[in-house]
């Protein structure tokens, strides 16, 4: 399938005339199944020119995929073309990412100096969207954290949400956020509405295997066995069938964690 999806991208090259100009064409639509062909698209249009919107896509992507120090690489090339100050909400971006990183290899302190650069830079800059998504992750840079403070970071996410549009991706992760917040509280008067509303809701495959990973945490504290079995066999599915190697470990270890039945294996 890998195969046939890059063939196809690589043959619409002499329609649109370069590696560059089809990634663009084809991140939106194809970024949430087909993360391995755009890389590989993406890495070639870097050949072609060295472009840091395309840095910082590809970052996200690698950080989608598990590959943190690939998603690295690309951060610091984004942060190195965008230190004039016609391209601050491409540095702004590149901070975020560079806190995400941080944030996954356990340097809490550091990814949260880092987003508080950028938290600063982005109200500044005044653009809405990406102020929400500097929100996210200041309250992922909190919440991640053993000794982070969870009311700070119930604060970002509800704010971030005012900016958000509801039926957006972008709400639906920070719900499910919110949602770990309430679970380390808990908050299940919170919770539990929260999670009812997102199993009705059309979320995105990545999201998907969060929610489904929230909500085996949920049943196994309520002592669900079967309930807990049933979410964790869904994510793991759908973590391999996306390629989410780090969220598919979680799932794992999520499994080895606990007393579910001898027929769950």
């Amino acid at each position: 399938m890998f195969i046939r999806i890059l063939c196809f991208l690589l043959i619409s090259l002499s329609l649109f005339g370069s590696y560059t100009s089809e990634f663009y064409h084809s991140f939106d639509q194809k970024k949430s199944e087909q993360w391995p062909s755009l890389l590989e698209i993406g890495e070639k249009a870097l050949e072609e020119h060295s472009d840091p919107k395309i840095h910082a896509r590809l970052a996200s992507l690698y950080f989608y995929l598990g590959k943190y120090e690939e998603m690295k690489k690309h951060i610091d090339a984004c942060i190195t073309e965008s230190l004039d100050d016609e391209s601050q909400e491409l540095l702004i971006r590149s901070l975020y990412l560079l806190s995400a990183y941080h944030r996954i290899n356990k340097n809490y302190a550091s990814a949260q100096h880092v987003i508080q650069k950028a938290l600063t830079k982005a109200r500044a800059y005044n653009q809405p969207c990406l102020l929400a998504k500097v929100l996210f992750n200041a309250g992922a840079a909190e919440a991640d954290d053993p000794k982070g403070d969870c009311e700070l970071a119930q604060k970002y996410y509800e704010e971030a949400l005012t900016y958000f549009s509801p039926d957006s991706d972008d709400a639906h992760r920070v719900l499910i956020r919110l949602g770990r917040i309430y679970f380390l509280k808990k908050e299940f008067y919170k919770l539990n509405p929260l999670l009812s509303n997102l199993s009705q809701t059309n979320l995105s495959p990545r999201t998907c295997v969060h929610f489904y990973y929230l909500s085996a945490q949920v049943a196994l504290a309520k002592g669900m066995i079967e309930e807990a079995e049933k979410w964790i066999e869904k994510g793991l599915h759908l973590a391999k069938k996306m390629e989410m190697t780090k969220d598919y470990e979680r799932l794992e270890s999520l499994k080895e964690e606990h007393p579910l039945s001898k027929s769950f294996s």
